[in-house]
């Protein structure tokens, strides 16, 4: 599944992981929202400007999928005037922070979801909230609206497509197309002359045993009342590769390409799963086979029916979705002129198709690659796997002038034949980079290494590459030369492609402890005000208890301690400090799993460097009491009551 960083950063819930940190399993028990209500900030020093025109009316710019943001008058000449002109505070948190996708612009107003699934209209120019729709449903991404003739599409929670008036934010209809037990939908809708094409991916295809039966089904929708149009299910012939009731898959993470001259889609596919086994199936025996349509590239019709596939990883092992939006481009192949479809995704690969008959036209390798053909890991043993889990190509490319720019993912896993082991990917000593690949041959043409994963996508922007990283970084490259000609730090790290409209660079900060949109824009002069968390005061009698998620260094995803001792009856405080970039809480349970009731549990925080207490009194009977972080609950463990 792709996760955005983090969502996959984005998706191990699903299908796949991503996206764009740290999921394993079926995630996302309790999510509060952040205490920083929403807020628009004009930072200080702020110069106004009447120039910020344009718009970015689709998820990747247009319908192509290019991301060549072909109205901005950001190029090398201004990039050194960026500055920060407002900057707007969202509330909603999900399993991989708070913002995953790109936010659309059209008529001067900035259309934004956050992974609590609430919506934003800001007005461009000011930054000033038009108007919000809070659903507090927490989505585990890249979700994001579409805006057409008049309305704003949106999941209004993982199973749901509503419609909103786009200049009050009213609901105007809401459709529920997923069976939550086994479907959820975690991708940008995309919206194209009346119809919405909307995808699920299956919420059971992670590496465990949960039980199966979850289909990814692509799904065209009228957008006047969002009935069923056509569907189109991945998974081939609907029987799930022989065992319905382990196996899962399938589904689109990404919107789709769109040929507005054939009304053809093109679409990036899932992973199958389980992955990469579990102890009763090892090295995914329960569904042999190449598990088709997964990992695969489809052309549907407009009416629904597949044109062609290519799968470009068969009976997937190590959640390898080919998952990224394809780019539809011509190109020189051979000396012939051709419409091509350029694809990408986890496997480390970005193909070119030929968009009529689907064969490939050449296949390049990006990033780095380490055991990734292995179709059998022998028992007892673990290997060392690159791409992992959030590693290869998980965010939007972009193309311009024959070029296109990869965004890439450095980090490795480490799988049994039943299950990945320790972390789900190195992500804090992993790296990435940015290819530049010729698009009539396949060639890469320069690549620039970065000091951290590349969860941010590609952007053009006149003779600039922009792309951001894990660690916040955002970066411009002359698209020609490859070299860095511009920099800029964001308050925290980001798992979200940016947008450039006009004279001005929307860049969603969503993996910090006040997450938010900043828009940055030649000639502003502003500053972002942050605040350093404080710690929570603890009481000052009884026991003190002291339980953290380990800084990025510790390479692990789990606390700091998997069993703390108490003894029964006794007043405790109990004082959790996160030290990562994702949101975790502490929560403990009056029994031996979550099932339970709650005795107590700390506030949702995001890191790093984040504190937070609780006090409240032990269980009177002895015994072994189960504690769990309700956003990533494979962090566990139990709290000992017993007699000193």
């Amino acid at each position: 599944m792709t996760t955005h960083f983090f969502s996959d950063q984005r998706r191990m819930t699903s299908a796949s992981s991503v996206r764009h940190l740290l999921a394993a399993t079926l995630l996302s028990l309790l999510l509060i929202a952040l205490a920083a209500c929403g807020s628009s900030t004009a930072a200080p020093g702020t110069t106004p400007s009447s120039s910020a025109s344009g718009s970015w009316a689709q998820a990747n710019y247009d319908y192509a999928n290019t991301r060549d943001a072909t109205q901005s008058s950001i190029s090398s000449q201004n990039v050194n005037k960026l500055g920060v002109a407002w900057t707007y505070k969202v509330s909603g948190v999900s399993t991989y922070g708070s913002l995953a996708t790109s936010p659309l612009v059209v008529n001067g107003t900035v259309y934004l979801q956050d992974l609590a699934s609430n919506v934003y209209a800001i007005d461009l120019q000011t930054g000033k909230l038009t108007w919000e729709k809070r659903y507090n449903a927490p989505n585990v991404g890249p979700n994001g609206p579409a805006v057409e003739n008049g309305k704003v599409f949106v999941e209004s929670n993982a199973q749901t497509v509503a419609a909103l008036d786009a200049n009050t934010g009213n609901q105007l209809w809401s459709k529920q197309i997923a069976p939550a037990s086994t479907q959820s939908i975690d991708q940008q809708i995309a919206a194209y002359n009346g119809t919405l094409y909307v995808s699920t991916v299956s919420s059971l295809a992670d590496q465990s045993s949960m039980g199966g039966g979850g289909m990814g089904i692509i799904y065209a929708l009228n957008e006047q009342t969002g009935s069923q149009e056509w569907s189109f299910n991945t998974v081939q012939n609907g029987n799930l590769w022989g065992n319905p009731q382990v196996n899962s898959g399938g589904g689109a993470w990404e919107p789709p390409a769109i040929d507005t001259s054939t009304g053809m889609t093109y679409w990036g596919t899932d992973n199958p799963g389980p992955f990469p086994g579990t102890p009763q199936y090892p090295n995914a025996s329960s569904r042999p086979g190449p598990n088709l349509y997964t990992n695969s590239e489809l052309a549907i019709n407009r009416s629904g029916k597949l044109q062609w596939y290519q799968q470009i990883k068969a009976h997937d092992l190590f959640d390898a979705d080919f998952a990224d939006s394809p780019i539809l481009t011509t190109a020189t192949v051979n000396g012939a002129q051709k419409k091509v479809v350029i694809g990408a995704g986890k496997p480390g690969y970005v193909v070119a198709f030929d968009a009529q008959t689907g064969d490939v036209l050449w296949k390049t390798s990006v990033g780095k690659h380490q055991n990734d053909q292995v179709q059998s890991i022998p028992a007892g043993q673990t290997i060392t796997v690159l791409p992992g889990l959030y590693g290869g190509v998980e965010t939007p490319m972009a193309l311009a002038g024959g070029v296109v720019y990869v965004p890439i993912v450095n980090a490795a896993s480490r799988f049994s034949a039943t299950s990945f082991v320790g972390q789900p990917a190195a992500l804090s000593t992993g790296n990435g980079e940015l290819d530049a690949i010729d698009v009539n041959t396949g060639k890469i043409l320069w690549k620039s290494t970065l000091k951290a994963p590349d969860f941010g996508g590609a952007t053009v922007a006149g003779d600039l590459v922009f792309t951001s990283t894990y660690t916040g970084q955002v970066l411009a490259f002359n698209r020609t030369s490859g070299q860095q000609v511009w920099s800029w730090q964001a308050p925290s790290g980001i798992n979200s492609p940016l947008t450039a409209v006009g004279n001005t660079l929307l860049i969603p900060v969503g993996l910090g402890s006040s997450p938010m949109l900043v828009a940055l824009r030649v000639g502003a002069t502003g500053t972002i005000l942050t605040q350093t968390p404080t710690p929570t005061a603890t009481a000052t009698t009884g026991l003190t208890l002291k339980i953290s998620s380990p800084d990025q260094s510790a390479n692990t995803t789990s606390f700091s301690t998997s069993t703390l001792t108490a003894p029964p009856g006794v007043r405790v405080t109990l004082i959790y400090t996160n030290d990562t970039p994702l949101p975790h809480d502490w929560h403990l349970f009056d029994g031996s799993s979550a099932s339970a009731p709650s005795i107590a549990q700390t506030a949702i925080i995001t890191g790093p460097h984040a504190t937070a207490s609780v006090t409240f009194t032990t269980p009177s009977q002895p015994g072994k009491y189960y504690f769990q972080c309700d956003v990533h609950p494979f962090m566990h463990g139990f709290l000992i009551v017993k007699t000193p």
